[in-house]
């Protein structure tokens, strides 16, 4: 995936408010503005939605664990 660098300049407030809001989310501030722009492309059907896949997959997963944890249980009974 190839990258391309920007500059956004920001007031002295929105540079602080972004950088709390990265830190309440455990972002660098770099990449919590990546995710705000990902965020509303998506929205606006400019980017693909990946969560969507994400969530399918991790369900998919917690099915197949639940599915592990019986057997396991039900064999360590026997």
């Amino acid at each position: 995936m190839a990258y391309a660098r920007i500059t956004v300049p920001l007031t002295t407030n929105e540079r602080q408010a972004l950088v709390t809001i990265a830190e309440r989310e455990c972002r660098d501030p770099r990449e919590h503005l990546r995710f705000l722009v990902r965020r509303e492309a998506q929205a606006m059907g400019l980017l693909p939605d990946d969560r969507v896949g994400v969530k399918e997959k991790a369900a998919f997963k917690s099915d197949e664990q639940t599915r592990d944890d019986q057997e396991t249980a039900l064999s360590s009974v026997s």
